[in-house]
């Protein structure tokens, strides 16, 4: 009522009543609304195929039922993994000695809502969001820059005339060597599982070679005479 009053929308008072609502009846509305960065993040999550429909408008209205899932969270009957599935935007719930507030049972004035019917319904898809990571070479070679700088005055060395960054890194090389000999770790062998867990590929190793095992007196020979007494 107030918010006809305001806003002079009353058209909204034939939908309610179609739905069989009566004036001496009190309305709550709740609203939702996705903007293009959230459904941006939905694809990354479903990934581009699977979340091409979030890219075509005419696609997406007939999944009104799993943007509104996402939003009030799924009905008891659809949640089949309570303790992991998305709470939803916003919740009525019932207090409990709990002190999660994600595991508060939902309110069954609240269940109501979660079954909100668009005309076709079907269980909603579990939707969540994941940032697209994009990784940036120049802020990363500046970050380590930085680091390095770090570095340096953490050990001391800017207490030394002379130092510059291909001294500092030279030392960093020498550390590393040393604590990839004492963990076992092959240098060659991180940076492929690093390129799997990216989601880059990376090429076969011919058949029976096997990472061969870094050492830190073959990693010593790459650095001059003057930084191994430091």
């Amino acid at each position: 009522e107030l918010e006809e009053r305001l806003s002079g929308k009353s058209w909204m008072r034939v939908v309610r009543q179609a739905g069989g609502w009566t004036p001496d009846m009190p309305l709550f509305r709740v609203e939702l609304r996705f903007m293009r960065p959230v459904m941006r993040e939905m694809q990354t999550y479903l990934g581009k195929e699977a979340g091409a429909w979030l890219d075509d408008p005419w696609q997406a209205i007939g999944h009104y039922g799993d943007f509104w899932g996402y939003g009030v969270g799924l009905p008891p009957e659809h949640d089949h993994a309570p303790d992991v599935t998305h709470r939803g935007w916003m919740r009525l719930t019932v207090p409990s000695g709990d002190s999660n507030r994600s595991r508060w049972p939902t309110d069954p004035a609240w269940e109501v809502i979660q079954r909100a019917d668009f005309g076709s319904y079907a269980p909603p898809m579990p939707l969540l969001r994941k940032k697209a990571v994009v990784h940036n070479p120049e802020a990363i070679d500046a970050e380590i820059y930085g680091l390095l700088k770090l570095r340096s005055v953490i050990h001391g060395h800017h207490q030394k005339m002379g130092i510059d960054l291909l001294h500092e890194a030279l030392d960093f090389l020498e550390a590393m060597a040393d604590v990839d000999e004492r963990k076992g770790r092959d240098y060659e062998e991180e940076v492929r599982e690093k390129a799997r867990s990216l989601g880059r590929g990376v090429p076969m190793r011919p058949s029976g070679v096997l990472p061969a095992k870094s050492t830190s007196s073959s990693a010593a020979t790459i650095l001059p005479d003057s930084l191994r007494d430091r």
